[in-house]
């Protein structure tokens, strides 16, 4: 189901670039409505089995049925964030489904997404920043589903912060925080683009770097005082309690494929490319260098706890847009045509390999094997 799917939205969105290339601008929206629709359709007709998190959520749907006001729902659900608890209690008060709430969620997930990768259309291929997305983080998506939300939308506000829309950029982080407060890293990256913008140097570069490893390995005081000083809930707490801590190379061998791609074509992925609404400027290129560095970095927090983990996903998504940067460049240049065939199908392929690695053989985020009662679809259909 998850690979059919997620072929069928990546055909949609090739289909739909296309038209976009034909200045065909209705046909273009639609397909990637419909890429949207088809993601966020497969995670509501899911059962609550599916996901480690899915079942806390049928919980607060099933609450959210027997409260008189939102106000009681939003308690009952503490502290859970008031913009994912509207659709909790829209789900269960008024349309009694939780696969409802479960598709409400993917369609908004999944549309900031799509939204963050169209809005950056001249200068990325959305296909392929769409088709990364759904193997790498659409999993995620069916269980940390508010972070999963407001990373989406984070992504979504920082590229338009680099084109200059600060007052969008404000609306969505506030929007983004409403899902989930870990959406406060919206401010460091912003800081952190900002830095690059004006002074893109490789000392620079060196001590942000550096920065970000220290914060890695000072992790403890950090999260400490974030919640003192109230910008992510005291909740976070419990996962500073670990133990055994040491360094994992699969974190970063599943990320080095992606980062040494954008390495190989850095002189085409970095170039200075104006458009007929955009600007890609070198400091663009090397802000996703070093978020995939951050990425790469932060992704040793798993083995420290996979709550904290998760923050390592905001920066992840970034690569989603460098892979879609990688392949635009390519299909661009009329001499690379063979070169871009060639990195496009390895590109897709690593993807299978990777999803196919981490979610069927390790079982990552309990999604495998996919069941719907609403379709008719059990666990002895597909073993």
């Amino acid at each position: 189901m998850y690979l059919g799917t997620f072929a069928v939205s990546f055909g949609l969105a090739l289909y739909g670039d296309s038209l976009r290339k034909k200045k065909n601008m209705r046909g273009f929206a639609l397909c990637m409505i419909l890429a949207v629709l088809a993601a966020a359709v497969l995670a509501g007709l899911r059962d609550v089995t599916v996901g480690t998190d899915s079942v806390s959520y049928w919980k607060w749907e099933i609450d959210a049925r027997y409260v008189d006001n939102f106000a009681q729902c939003l308690k009952k659900g503490s502290p859970s964030e008031p913009l994912f608890m509207m659709l909790v209690y829209a789900a269960g008060k008024y349309l009694g489904c939780v696969q409802w709430l479960y598709f409400l969620a993917s369609l908004i997930g999944c549309g900031f997404a799509m939204a963050a990768f169209v809005w950056m259309r001249d200068v990325v291929s959305i296909p392929y920043a769409w088709v990364s997305y759904l193997f790498l983080f659409y999993g995620h998506s069916l269980n940390g589903t508010r972070q999963a939300i407001a990373m989406t939308i984070v992504l979504l506000a920082l590229f338009m912060a680099m084109r200059g829309k600060y007052l969008w950029y404000v609306i969505l982080t506030v929007l983004a925080y409403g899902f989930h407060n870990s959406a406060v890293l919206s401010v460091g990256f912003l800081a952190l683009y900002l830095i690059l913008k004006k002074w893109n140097t490789l000392p620079v570069k060196a001590v942000l770097v550096g920065g970000m490893i220290a914060a890695v390995v000072c992790y403890e005081p950090l999260f400490l005082f974030l919640a003192k000083i109230g910008l992510v809930s005291s909740r976070f707490a419990y996962y500073l309690d670990v133990s055994d801590v040491h360094i994992s190379l699969n974190p970063i061998l599943v990320r080095l494929p992606f980062f040494l791609l954008v390495l190989f074509f850095y002189r085409d992925f970095a170039k200075e490319e104006k458009t007929g609404h955009d600007t890609f400027r070198k400091s663009d290129a090397d802000f996703l260098v070093i978020m995939m560095i951050a990425d790469m970095i932060t992704a040793e927090l798993r083995v420290i706890s996979v709550p904290i983990y998760r923050v390592s996903l905001y920066f992840s998504v970034f690569r989603c847009m460098a892979i879609g940067r990688v392949l635009h460049v390519l299909k661009k240049d009329p001499e690379r045509k063979n070169w871009a065939r060639l990195v496009a199908v390895g590109v897709v392929a690593l993807l299978v390999v990777i999803w196919l690695y981490q979610v069927v053989l390790k079982g990552n985020d309990g999604i495998y094997p996919y069941t719907s009662r609403i379709l008719h679809i059990g666990r002895e259909t597909l073993i």
